[in-house]
């Protein structure tokens, strides 16, 4: 991983960063008496900007997936601020984030030898798009914050078993063809009275298929 920072009337960062996750794994069926010798690696590149000023912050990035299951995969995401307002009683701001997501299926999913769950080397990994949007305000000093965000969440390929056959039994993991939704409004209030004291309490409400 490398940064840069160069500083002006605005703050930027610039980083870049390689990883690499190499995965080894020997999978056991003990009634079958086999062992399955699993192998997978997954290259990641990230590229990442950051912009920061006296009135809110930008950062984008971008993520460049190379992995031995699914082959390619590219994840965007964006987040950013904006103080509206910044009065003696308190700030208020505007934030975002929007991006995607891949989740890769386990050595268990793509590789198991167990005929009640075998593994499935052609599953897409779960896939993710993701915003939210909300507002923050800080009142009394900032002793008070109160958080108020809108969230909106699809997921696709999500992985799960299905049977294949009764006689014998065998069920595999397979990608599930349906999406999955999530959204809902999370709200909060941090409260600080005295220096040696906090309250804090939330509220989430999810509307889920």
């Amino acid at each position: 991983q490398s940064t840069w920072t160069f500083t002006g009337a605005a703050t930027q960062i610039i980083t870049a960063a390689v990883d690499f996750d190499g995965e080894r794994g020997a999978l056991k069926d003990q009634l079958a008496k086999t062992v399955v010798n699993a192998t997978r690696n997954n290259l990641g590149i990230t590229l990442q900007h950051q912009l920061a000023g006296a009135r809110g912050s930008l950062v984008t990035s971008g993520r460049v997936e190379r992995n031995d299951s699914f082959g390619h995969a590219w994840v965007p995401r964006v987040s950013a601020v904006v103080v509206v307002r910044d009065g003696a009683a308190g700030a208020t701001l505007l934030k975002g984030n929007a991006g995607t997501g891949v989740k890769e299926p386990t050595i268990l999913q793509s590789f198991s030898p167990n005929a009640f769950y075998l593994g499935n080397p052609d599953l897409a990994p779960e896939r993710a798009r993701t915003w939210d949007v909300g507002v923050e305000q800080r009142l009394a000093g900032d002793r008070m914050r109160i958080d108020a965000v809108w969230f909106d969440n699809v997921y696709r390929q999500k992985i799960t078993t299905k049977t294949v056959s009764f006689s014998p039994y065998r069920a595999q993991f397979v990608n599930l063809t349906d999406r999955a939704t999530a959204r809902g409004l999370e709200a909060s209030l941090d409260i600080a009275p005295v220096r040696t004291l906090r309250i804090a309490a939330g509220y989430t409400h999810v509307d889920a298929d």
